[in-house]
């Protein structure tokens, strides 16, 4: 009849605009989440902006970012929401340590339903308690681990959450790609401006030197012309003498005949 015609389409038209409302929420946190990563300019900054975006949107009181270094094989804390100082979490783990390091070596999902007693609690100022849904979510770049993402929370990530989880995945491994691209240069650029720097000094050093060597080639030329001009005159004063000695000698010869002639 048309009164259940009616109410099909009213509740069709409800489950379209329910729909179109996730649909908004979803983008909406998804281009705010993207736009601040983009910020980032250290891995630490990424990783707190991350998790802090996550934990509340997702319904989760703890959550945990790793990202991976590729050259010593490890995991290291970037970033964390809601941690307890008492829970100490661990700051790195290596390929197949503990179920963090195991999501690295298989580059899959871990979801545990049973949590155990010992694990990290969520805590507030009212109170603490035990978690009972934890994921943990590689993230992957070209089919290689670049982070690892720990959320700890009440309940299961499912709807509109697990729908805006899952499209931000990519996003989270693009702009840490970038972000790992931008770092790389800027430390390329600090290395080459510190080996222009060096070099400079060098140059410079290498002037001074040159000019210590001039001067000391100047003043010992110098030295050389004073020393022949005493050799000169030392020479003089050696003809002045011999003539003197030659006439005295002379004069010697001379008055030695008068006094024989007497």
């Amino acid at each position: 009849d048309e009164i259940g015609e009616l109410s099909r389409a009213l509740q069709v038209f409800k489950q379209m605009v329910i729909a179109t409302t996730d649909q908004d929420w979803v983008k909406s946190h998804l281009a705010t989440i993207a736009q601040d990563l983009q910020k980032a300019t250290t891995y630490r900054e990424f990783g707190q902006s991350l998790t802090s975006h996550l934990a509340p949107l997702l319904k989760t009181g703890v959550a945990m970012y790793y990202t991976h270094d590729a050259r010593h094989e490890r995991l290291e804390l970037r970033g964390a929401y809601g941690l307890h100082a008492s829970s100490g979490p661990i700051q790195t783990y290596a390929s197949g340590d503990g179920l963090v390091g195991q999501c690295l070596q298989e580059r899959a999902l871990i979801v545990l339903d049973q949590v155990p007693a010992t694990y990290v609690r969520v805590h507030s100022a009212s109170g603490e308690a035990l978690p009972s849904h934890v994921m943990i979510q590689p993230i992957l770049y070209r089919g290689q681990v670049t982070g690892v993402l720990e959320l700890a929370g009440f309940e299961p990530i499912t709807g509109s959450p697990m729908e805006l989880l899952t499209e931000l995945l990519p996003l989270i491994a693009l702009t840490q790609e970038n972000l790992s691209r931008a770092i790389n240069t800027q430390e390329l650029l600090e290395r080459s401006q510190q080996q222009a720097d060096d070099l400079r000094a060098s140059e410079l050093l290498m002037r001074q030197q040159k000019e210590v060597l001039r001067q000391s080639n100047e003043a010992l030329h110098i030295k050389t012309l004073e020393l022949e001009e005493q050799s000169q005159r030392l020479t003089v004063s050696e003809e002045e003498l011999r003539v003197q000695a030659e006439e005295l000698q002379a004069s010697n010869e001379e008055l030695r005949d008068k006094t024989d002639s007497l």
